[in-house]
């Protein structure tokens, strides 16, 4: 097996392939003066009967990463890889799992069956939002990994210590998850509900549960976007005489000053993982990947 990956996320890939003792090849990305992009091996000799592990983030820049993340594939195939397994970190459109409004394509179907169509042979990613949607629709083979435990570790260890906290799922979704990890680390959980008005995208959040008396509370999300339903939810904790909240979630995005946003709220801590690489990226998800392999 040898490892492939795009020059913006070379050096990552170059820790996976360090890790399984494997060699990688950089596939060079180029961007034409009328915006198209192009994907090129840079050494076809390598990939002719080999498996290929193909580590390629799609954010930022989502459109652009998508065209190059088929082309990478077309290629890789093309000069005799005999299977192609993508690492997508962050899962692009997998939020668009349903048609919400009438009209609307099915983005996680479609992006789903190029990549059938294309060659990929295993799909990897992390936490993706719905899972079971991922099942019903992914014609490939599907391998996810999960963050969660290790971000409300890091959490525990780095940030509380001591202290007595609770999980809070951000909306109804997040809550099998939250319930799970709470009877995980002998804590208290709670949730709230999430109403989102499709035309407009504003949010309303409300407490469904208990808010325990403690002083600290970590949220819990897959993603955090613009920070919106976060930023709700923290001030509401803190309304409610939560002394630290901690924002979590396995994919930081952080668009359109959610930062301060969150830290506006009353947030304390952000963490996550680099599924997207920022400075808040306390858990990195080489490792994992690597040992899927070992």
């Amino acid at each position: 097996m040898i490892i492939a990956a795009p020059d913006f996320s070379l050096e990552r890939a170059e820790k996976i392939a360090k890790n399984l003792g494997v060699d990688s090849i950089e596939i060079a990305t180029r961007v034409f003066p009328n915006g198209e992009v192009l994907a090129r091996l840079s050494d076809t000799t390598m990939v002719n009967g080999n498996d290929v592990l193909l580590f390629h983030p799609t954010y930022p820049e989502t459109n652009d990463r998508l065209l190059l993340l088929f082309q990478s594939v077309e290629a890789l195939k093309y000069y005799g890889a005999k299977k192609v397994m993508a690492v997508i970190p962050y899962l692009s459109y997998s939020r668009q799992d349903k048609r919400f409004l009438e009209g609307e394509s099915l983005s996680l179907k479609l992006f789903l069956d190029i990549l059938h169509v294309i060659g990929v042979d295993t799909l990897i990613s992390f936490d993706v939002h719905n899972a079971s949607a991922l099942k019903k629709y992914a014609k490939t083979k599907i391998e996810t990994l999960s963050l969660y435990n290790d971000i409300i570790r890091y959490a525990v260890e780095s940030l509380i210590g001591d202290r007595e906290f609770i999980l809070v799922a951000p909306d109804k979704g997040r809550l099998d998850i939250v319930r799970r990890l709470a009877k995980s680390f002998s804590c208290d959980y709670t949730y709230f509900i999430k109403e989102r008005d499709r035309y407009t995208g504003e949010i309303v959040v409300k407490e469904a549960g208990d808010i325990e008396k403690v002083d600290t509370a970590i949220i819990l999300d897959d993603e955090i976007s613009s920070g919106g339903t976060m930023a709700k939810v923290a001030k509401r904790l803190k309304e409610s005489g939560v002394d630290m909240v901690v924002a979590a979630a396995v994919h930081l995005l952080l668009v359109n000053n959610a930062v301060d946003r969150l830290y506006n709220a009353g947030v304390s801590y952000i963490i996550g993982s680099n599924t997207i690489d920022n400075p808040y990226s306390t858990i990195e998800i080489e490792d994992k990947i690597a040992s899927l392999f070992t």
